[in-house]
């Protein structure tokens, strides 16, 4: 069995049609190069447009960070064909007959950004050479200057902004000074300290007075007892006096009653002695329950200067708080208007035009001609498919 597939019978199949391929590739060249001859050829005029960014990055301060200028560069091309900078345009360029309104321009006019974002394209198509250069150079001027209108008012506004901020904070500052001084006029935080500290000291005292009269009672109890056991000698004398001056020594109203005779102890009355030593036990009832009241007074005032006092503090932590922070503002702020100053004087930021248009010499896009010579080669290239698909139909029809 053959399996060769022999190509010739097709070969001679176009061979014979080859004036009819010929006339299909000439025909199409005729006319597609008469359609396009219909069509008005357009030139295209291009200026270029520099977008510089700023040379200095000032940071005084990082407590306050702005968001910093927004990366308008992939804007650029969408600003370059608003409606605004149409009007512009389409009010000072010269009439051209077939730009009526800012929509028959947006047609013409084309804006793309460059390789690095930094490099501004803007075209414009006409069919007239002189009128699309004439456009673009005052499209691109008008653009320039407005762009550079808009990004000088943004830093100024900028600068406003903060320096506005910064009179604020003064008289906030101002403010609280004023405030704190007031307290400080009216504050009696120092005259507390000295009543808190003379009450408690009162307090202690009373406190170690009522501890010693709790003792005194101790030994006057056991005094007592002792007196039970035996007769009263001249030493039970001795020990009562001690008593006594312990008991009424510190008490301007006390008198010592008991004087030491000359009798021999064993000439003292037995009963003469308890008799005192019940006396002495009310008198330091007396100075205990006195010792009592006493502290129950001292307590309450303590706690209301006290209590008074840690108020006082804690208003003059929040005042000063308050001109700390006041402070701190003012001086980020004036630090962040340094900046703004500095930016704003930066000569260097801005949009500028790199490269006005010439008058094109040729028309935009691929020539009549090669169009032409294109559409005779696809012309006769769907002519010999034709050729060759109905060889082989006709071919199967006598196998």
């Amino acid at each position: 069995m053959d399996d060769t597939f022999d190509v010739r019978p097709y070969l001679r199949s176009l061979w014979q049609a080859r004036y009819w391929l010929l006339g299909s590739a000439l025909l199409a060249a005729i006319l597609t190069y008469g359609l396009l001859s219909l069509l008005p050829e357009q030139y295209e005029a291009t200026s270029l447009i520099a977008i510089s960014e700023p040379r200095l990055v000032v940071q005084l301060d990082p407590r306050i960070d702005s968001a910093g200028d927004r990366q308008i560069d992939e804007a650029y091309p969408e600003l370059a064909i608003s409606d605004e900078i149409l009007r512009q345009l389409l009010a000072q360029m010269e009439p051209v007959a077939d730009i009526n309104n800012t929509r028959d321009l947006a047609r013409l006019v084309t804006a793309e950004a460059g390789a690095d974002n930094t490099l501004l394209r803007l075209t414009v198509a006409h069919t007239e050479a002189a009128v699309s250069a004439r456009i673009v150079n005052l499209w691109s001027e008008i653009f320039v200057a407005w762009a550079n209108e808009v990004l000088g008012a943004q830093g100024e506004s900028q600068l406003l902004f903060f320096s506005e901020q910064l009179a604020a904070a003064a008289a906030e500052w101002s403010t609280a000074q004023t405030v704190l001084t007031e307290f400080q006029a009216r504050n009696r935080g120092p005259l507390l300290d000295n009543e808190i500290l003379a009450l408690q000291t009162e307090q202690t005292e009373l406190l170690t007075e009522l501890s010693d009269l709790t003792t005194l009672r101790l030994e006057l109890d056991t005094f007592q007892t002792s007196l039970q056991t035996g007769a009263p000698s001249y030493a039970d004398q001795v020990t009562l006096l001690m008593l006594q001056l312990r008991v009424y020594g510190s008490d301007p109203g006390g008198s010592l009653q008991f004087q030491l005779g000359a009798e021999a102890p064993g000439d003292i009355q037995p009963a003469e002695l308890p008799t005192e030593i019940t006396e002495l036990l009310t008198a330091v009832d007396s100075k205990e329950a006195a010792l009592l009241t006493a502290l129950t007074a001292i307590e309450p005032a303590l706690l209301n200067r006290q209590a008074e006092r840690q108020a006082l503090e804690a208003e003059e932590l929040i005042l000063r708080n308050d001109v700390t922070v006041a402070e701190e503002t003012v001086r980020a702020l004036a630090l962040k208007v340094e900046e703004e100053k500095i930016v704003t004087q930066d000569a260097t930021k801005g949009v500028r035009l790199a490269s006005l248009a010439g008058v094109p010499g040729a028309p935009a896009g691929p020539s009549r001609l090669l169009l032409s010579l294109l559409a005779a080669v696809l012309g006769g290239g769907l002519a010999a498919g034709m050729v060759l698909l109905s060889f082989w139909w006709r071919a199967g029809e006598t196998v």
